[in-house]
């Protein structure tokens, strides 16, 4: 390899931004052409976990995508019949008697004495076969299925209850008329060892409870949302981020906590 190639030499980190496909996010490379962001964009982070689910958001504009400043990343603290702050809510619900996700009672809220009996939680263990028949846990949860409803709907109805109160939270900070003309973008995590199969059940669940599209939605794998973060805990500094999507990767991985 000659010095003229070695210069040109690139460090990669992968990341997984589907199901099926693999890019790179590059680092320490020349900024690209800046593209004009016609509107704000909120780069929502999702960490639904097994027992906990966190949430990050980062706002990108104009300004934030065409210089070297680091978009301030938020995480939610406030919940639904929570004690106290906490960056993480318990991944746990149950259903009132008329089954709709408007009335759920999840988080902290299905946490009150009298609403034990119902509760459901390990669903996410739920969306790969493999599991539901080998973790017990998996098949505690199958027991609590409501008869009319599919496991798809139950990470429909959760999903959908947490995205009203990402909504809510956004609106108390930005106010409803900006949120209105801003564009929201969801990032959410998987376990790495998820079989196809489960991670488009994921992006199904997700995308009817109105976080968009399969081509609009990005799953990053937990272990290299983990990488990306340790990266930047080293020293390292902020990664150029001056494509949109890196930066979308990267607030991700730096807010969520794995």
């Amino acid at each position: 390899m000659t010095r003229s190639q070695q210069k040109r030499k690139r460090t990669e980190v992968p990341l997984a931004l589907s199901p099926n496909r693999e890019r790179s996010i590059v680092l320490d490379a020349p900024p690209a052409k800046k593209a004009r962001l016609r509107q704000p964009e909120i780069v929502i982070g999702i960490d639904w976990g097994t027992t906990w689910t966190g949430v990050a958001w980062t706002l990108v504009t104009e300004k934030t995508q065409n210089t070297n400043e680091e978009a301030k990343i938020n995480v939610i603290q406030q919940w639904p019949a929570g004690s106290r702050t906490s960056d993480k809510v318990p991944t746990e619900f149950v259903y009132t008697e008329d089954g709709s996700w408007e009335t759920l009672k999840w988080g902290f809220q299905a946490q009150a004495p009298d609403l034990s009996p119902g509760v459901i939680r390990w669903t996410k263990l739920l969306l790969d076969p493999d599991y539901t028949n080998l973790v017990p846990e998996a098949q505690e949860a199958s027991k609590k299925i409501p008869h009319n409803k599919a496991v798809t709907e139950l990470v429909t109805d959760y999903l959908s209850a947490l995205r009203a109160h990402i909504t809510e939270t956004l609106t108390a900070v930005y106010g409803l008329t900006f949120l209105k003309r801003s564009k929201l973008k969801y990032i959410l995590t998987v376990p790495a060892i998820w079989s196809e199969k489960a991670k488009e059940t994921h992006l199904e669940a997700a995308g009817k409870a109105g976080y968009g599209s399969k081509e609009e939605l990005v799953l990053v794998s937990e272990p290299q949302a983990a990488s990306i973060a340790a990266f930047r805990s080293l020293g390292h500094g902020p990664l150029r981020v001056s494509e949109l999507f890196l930066q979308r990767a990267y607030s991700l991985s730096e807010a969520i906590t794995i």
